[in-house]
């Protein structure tokens, strides 16, 4: 009898033990699986901004030109139609300037825009909608693009990007976005910008929070600084107007909110 029961518990030690390995191994294999999620997920992020150059097709270097093209031909005609109203002496309203302004400012933000990334992405038009994660857009934008080839003397740290949100967007279309949003940090003499971003289910914000001089004393309301034209520096102001025209496009919404210790913060919503 006892030894029948010493059997019994040598049996159960063995089982014990044999779950206990089993259990250990599920353990591993699990947290195996989930590093090489991440890994695969990595991976899918990275083709959106290739970190080093790459060769061009031929198709896709016709597709550039193409593209480089129109634009072009569009700052030409703007450019053709203010000197024919110049040569007929005719009155130009300063509202007029404005939109021939805008005309060629937007043409040449996507020529600007084309050949940042043309040899660093595997999406080359200005027309073209993708489908992909656009927080590893605007993070890679700003690592693999931004801070190699930019000249500007302003520290930005992106945060909260282990969260992916896939939504539809126009690649150049969001770097004209963010290229402005810097650009303004610039001129209020921003030193740091950061960026970081919400989500909640089928909703995304990105949070641009600079620290720079703040809102003009002068704006009353932070719509106008949306409109055609309104500036109260030096610049064109076209760069707030285009953001929004475009973020009116996604059918996302944008605000100017004036930080409570220095500083703005931008604040863009997106759907999926």
């Amino acid at each position: 009898m006892v030894q029948k029961l010493s059997e019994a518990e040598r049996t159960i030690a063995h089982i014990q033990n044999v779950a206990e390995q089993a259990e250990e191994e599920a353990s591993k294999n699990i947290s195996e699986n989930i590093k090489l999620k991440e890994q695969n997920k990595l991976k899918e992020k990275q083709v959106l901004f290739f970190k080093s150059e790459r060769t061009l097709t031929e198709d896709e270097l016709v597709n550039l030109q193409h593209h480089i093209g129109i634009n072009a031909e569009l700052i030409n005609g703007s450019i053709t139609k203010f000197k024919r109203k110049m040569d007929k002496k005719e009155t130009i309203t300063k509202n007029e300037v404005i939109d021939i302004l805008d005309e060629i400012s937007i043409a040449n933000q996507k020529i600007i825009a084309i050949n940042k990334y043309a040899t660093k992405a595997d999406f080359l038009t200005n027309s073209e909608t993708i489908e992909k994660d656009i927080v590893a857009f605007v993070e890679q934008y700003i690592s693999n693009i931004h801070r190699v080839i930019s000249n500007n003397k302003i520290g930005i740290d992106v945060k909260n990007i282990d969260e992916d949100f896939i939504t539809s967007f126009k690649p150049m279309e969001m770097t004209i976005i963010i290229d402005n949003i810097i650009n303004n940090a610039r001129k209020a003499k921003a030193s740091k910008l950061s960026i970081t971003f919400e989500i909640k289910e089928n909703h995304i914000e990105l949070l641009f929070i600079d620290n720079g001089v703040g809102l003009d004393k002068s704006i009353q309301n932070t719509e106008e600084l949306f409109e055609k034209g309104f500036t109260t520096t030096k610049g064109s102001g076209l760069g707030l107007y285009h953001i929004n025209k475009i973020i009116t496009a996604m059918q996302g919404s944008i605000n100017i909110i004036e930080n409570t210790t220095k500083g703005i913060t931008v604040q863009i919503g997106l759907k999926k």
